[in-house]
């Protein structure tokens, strides 16, 4: 009896276009470009320095990185004798406005893996693929890719299980004693050196509130208590909490308490009369 074929639907969300290993005999310098694809890097051996617009990357072996469309980059020095990474070009079909959290993988930038060799290996059945004439079958390349990256976002939980609450409770402390300066979401990421979207993630699920809902509670609760224990007056109180302007101040505010400043300071002002 023949055996049934079973019709299963490839998604071709992934295109993955070329990759190889690269060799460096201590010659060259990486390009300067910018790339209409994806390019996912994983250090084999050596040490490779590169720039992505104003960020820099410091890459040694294990570490994966992955450089986006649209952006300039390029190396920084000469290749070092004995480097080896390999690399892989690839697109992301569809529009990132039409992606649902159900399609996304949460992937780090940049990922020093702690288990490399799985990745590598896939690298290497990926380029044994492409050498014996994979562009035939583009949906193994395309699988080949999500599990480098699905290998990418592992690392990432793992961090989570180990150092999430570390992180947090320092963004926390960060938070409590800089939400007076113009302090964002993207400059507290910048300072603790962690992807926006995953420092978004991990500290909503310790506090249960985005980092912009936590600076802004933690600005009105002291403007509150500005409001119930001086004189000072709404632009002063709103320059002194961080909020930049009254108006600003006075909108948000408004939002979150249901009435103005200087009408919450009069409706609480008696709840707070100490007499001796």
């Amino acid at each position: 009896m023949k055996d049934q074929v079973i019709r299963i639907p490839t998604r071709t969300d992934i295109v993955v276009e070329n990759g190889g290993l690269f060799s460096s005999r201590g010659r060259g310098a990486h390009p300067e470009r910018v790339l209409e694809s994806y390019e996912l890097i994983l250090i084999k051996r050596g040490q490779l320095k590169l720039r992505e617009e104003k960020r820099r990357f410091k890459l040694g072996p294990g570490d994966a990185l992955i450089l986006s469309p649209g952006r300039f980059h390029k190396g920084i020095g000469r290749f070092p004798d004995g480097l080896q990474f390999y690399w892989v070009h690839f697109r992301i079909t569809v529009p990132q406005a039409e992606l649902t959290g159900a399609d996304l993988l949460h992937i780090p930038q940049h990922a020093a893996l702690k288990d490399s060799g799985h990745m590598a290996e896939l690298f290497r059945q990926f380029l044994n693929d492409q050498q014996t004439g994979g562009e035939r079958h583009p949906h193994r390349a395309a699988a080949y890719m999500l599990l480098m990256l699905s290998h990418m976002e592992q690392k990432e939980q793992e961090d989570d299980k180990h150092g999430s609450t570390q992180r947090v409770a320092s963004v926390e402390a960060f938070i409590t004693t800089h939400f007076h300066k113009p302090i964002t979401p993207a400059v507290i990421a910048t300072e603790f050196k962690l992807n926006l979207d995953y420092l978004g993630r991990i500290y909503k699920r310790a506090f249960g509130v985005t980092l912009s809902e936590a600076i802004r509670n933690k600005r009105l609760r002291r403007a509150r208590d500005f409001l119930l224990n001086t004189d000072a007056n709404v632009n002063e109180i709103a320059l002194a909490c961080g909020f930049g302007g009254s108006s600003y101040f006075r909108r948000i505010f408004k939002q979150v308490e249901g009435l103005s400043p200087s009408s919450w300071r009069k409706l609480h002002a008696n709840y707070h009369t100490n007499t001796a």
